[in-house]
């Protein structure tokens, strides 16, 4: 995935490689996000601002001609929506206040270039208006223009100025039950979030290979995504395209053979997952966000580290692991390549 020009010079993505060792693992990997060191630096964002910014809404407004499909609600109380929206504006200008601004319920993108009203009470954008971007390509597109976002709900529209999906996990007090409250992900990675929302955090993740030790303790995992951090982790798998939205119903990703088989290491990437986790205890929910990115092969071979660290993570998947993450046929040119 590349940047679209722009006279604005924002930063370039930051290349993570989220393997520690050589050992495929299935794990929470949670690190205290703006405490514990990510690959040697301290991070403290949620949502940075880099140069992909333009490139990651124009696919979300792509998105939204099948809302449905990528945007759902399940028993989600309006007092959750309601404070969610309110720290997101807040944390965006906090951390961005160069490209975001608010006054009450007024918020401005200035990136994006709008100003938008919206009511707390209805959850909903009351006026909507257009200001000149700083990034013409986050506003709009030749085809389709500005998306104009009077009327929308309020974490839709939050969510659609974003490069980082969002989800919401809830839990009553009462009965520990839990479930996915809200959910919107324009880019997901090979699942149908239409067929995750108002399921428990067990049954969103039951397709995971090898996800019996975090089963086992999915209750305190929930509680402490609840109760501490904020936390930060990774998620990775191995992609034949750059495609963000991996919808099922969507092409599954390239088929290599030929020369693409024959030079692997610029027609195979790693699909990053960078996502962070906050709790509203007073609500008993849990925000998520996830932020994707790739590398090509080529890069990670690069370097000796990466390149063996991926190197037997691969070749030591099971079966299970190598049938989740599509690698069956593609192991053994892999750790060929990479060796």
């Amino acid at each position: 995935m590349t940047s679209t020009s722009s006279t604005l010079a924002l930063p370039a993505p930051r290349a993570y490689f989220p393997l520690n060792s050589g050992r495929y693992v299935v794990e929470a990997g949670l690190k205290i996000l703006g405490q514990q060191s990510v690959e040697g630096l301290i991070e403290s964002e949620f949502f940075p601002i880099d140069a992909l910014y333009g490139a990651y809404l124009s696919e979300k407004r792509a998105s939204r001609r099948q809302l449905a499909k990528h945007y759902a609600t399940h028993r989600l109380a309006p007092a959750i929506a309601r404070d969610v929206a309110d720290w997101l504006m807040n944390r965006l200008v906090l951390e961005s206040p160069q490209f975001f601004q608010r006054d009450g319920w007024v918020f401005r993108n200035l990136l994006a270039g709008f100003e938008a009203e919206v009511d707390p009470e209805g959850l909903e954008v009351a006026a909507f208006r257009l200001l000149t971007p700083m990034l013409p390509e986050a506003q709009g597109d030749a085809v389709n223009g500005p998306v104009d976002f009077t009327g929308a709900d309020l974490l839709d529209f939050l969510a659609s100025q974003l490069s980082e999906d969002l989800a919401i996990t809830c839990r009553d007090r009462e009965t520990g039950e839990n479930w996915q409250a809200f959910l919107h992900v324009s880019f997901p990675n090979h699942w149908a979030p239409e067929e995750k929302i108002g399921k428990p955090f067990m049954a969103v993740h039951e397709p995971v290979a090898d996800f019996e030790r975090i089963a086992r303790a999915s209750e305190k995992l929930i509680d402490a995504m609840i109760t501490k951090g904020p936390f930060i982790r990774f998620a990775w798998g191995i992609a034949t395209d750059t495609r963000l939205n991996h919808h099922p119903e969507l092409p599954q990703g390239r088929k290599l053979e030929g020369d693409a088989l024959a030079e692997l290491g610029e027609h195979v990437f790693m699909r990053i997952e960078r996502q962070t986790l906050k709790g509203f205890p007073e609500h008993d929910a849990a925000f998520f966000t996830i932020r994707t990115t790739f590398r090509t092969l080529a890069e990670i071979a690069r370097d000796s580290v990466q390149r063996e660290h991926l190197r037997e993570a691969i070749a030591t998947m099971g079966p299970d692991a190598l049938a989740y993450k599509g690698l069956e046929d593609l192991q053994a040119p892999l750790v060929r390549y990479l060796t």
